[in-house]
Order: C-alpha cells, then sequence, then structure tokens
C-alpha cells in the first residue's frame, strides 16, 4: 500500500503543482456478457434449489426471478475492482492505478477496499502538439502501461467512457 504525501511528491509536482484528476477508466473482474451469463446461471440454480422448473413462464416462476435478482442480481458497475485515474498538470498526462488487494476476485465481492498502486504511465506534451495528437499518445502511453501491469492480466478495463468523449476533450487546455 503507497501513501501519496508532501514527501513522496517528486521535485517537478512541488514546483509544478499537484496534478489534478481529469479522468477515471474503470477496471472490471470480467466482461458484462460474462457478468449477466454468471446471473442467468445463479438465477438457475437458485429456482432448480425452490424446486421449480427455470424455464417455466408461470407467474411465480417470474417472481421468484424477480425477486432473486432485487436480492443478489446487483449492477455491473459492483464488479469494478480498480481504475485509472488520468490525472495532468502543466505540459504531461500521468495514470494512476488503484486496485483490490487480495488474492483472489470473486464475483460478490462486498466489502472491496481499493488501493493506490502507484503511477503506471506518464508523458510529456509539447505547445505545438494538438488535440488528436495528444489522445493518440494517451491511448498508446495508456495500452502500454496496462500492459506492463501483470496485476491486470485476466481484468476488463472499460475503454469505451475514454472512446466515447476523449475525441471531444480539449487536452491542450488540459494540459495548459
Amino acid at each position: 500500500m503507497r501513501h501519496f504525501t508532501e514527501a513522496s511528491l517528486t521535485t517537478a509536482e512541488r514546483h509544478l503543482g499537484v496534478p489534478r484528476r481529469i479522468f477515471e477508466i474503470l477496471i472490471y473482474r470480467c466482461t458484462e456478457k460474462q457478468y449477466w451469463a454468471e446471473q442467468e446461471s445463479d438465477c438457475a440454480k437458485f429456482l432448480k434449489l425452490m424446486g421449480v422448473s427455470p424455464s417455466s413462464s408461470a407467474s411465480y416462476v417470474i417472481g421468484l426471478e424477480q425477486s432473486w435478482f432485487e436480492r443478489y442480481g446487483g449492477s455491473w458497475i459492483n464488479e469494478a475492482v480498480g481504475l485509472i485515474t488520468l490525472k495532468s498538470a502543466p505540459g504531461r498526462i500521468g495514470g494512476w492505478l488503484y486496485l483490490v488487494q487480495y488474492r483472489r476476485i470473486q464475483k460478490r465481492m462486498l466489502h472491496k477496499r481499493i488501493y493506490a498502486q502507484g503511477r503506471i504511465f506518464e508523458f510529456g506534451t509539447y505547445p505545438q502538439d494538438d488535440n488528436s495528437a495528444i489522445f493518440k499518445r494517451l491511448r498508446e502511453e495508456l495500452e502500454l502501461g496496462i500492459a506492463s501491469q501483470p496485476s491486470l492480466k485476466n481484468r476488463v478495463v472499460d475503454f469505451e467512457p475514454l472512446n466515447t468523449l476523449g475525441p471531444y476533450i480539449d487536452w491542450v487546455a488540459v494540459t495548459a
């Protein structure tokens, strides 16, 4: 576990200011499709335990399914096991990794503590860079940083929000 205190800041961070958070990318234990398939099979097991056929369309079976999903179904967001926080300072962008510290990550982890794992990438920007060049470099550095982390093996990094919003962010202003 690493705490970021004044002593752990680099000389540049002391003079240029502490980086400000600009974006967060969630990390999941499995894909959304896998999650919902697990939920369906768990619900079917529950129905079999109750002595009912999961394929039946009787109203009491539908009621049992609804009660199971209300109690155990949950949201896919709850399966997040970490995040990558993108931070910026004048002339640079970096990514910090936060993950749960369990040897085995299971489904329905109720009490998760997410710890700072440190910086996974950082790069400098130049005044002549435009938004598309900064975003392209950010994606490349992010993918290299993720590939270099053994703790992210078999984890799903959700790039969809970054891919959707990233091209419209004024990266030049963010790093100014």
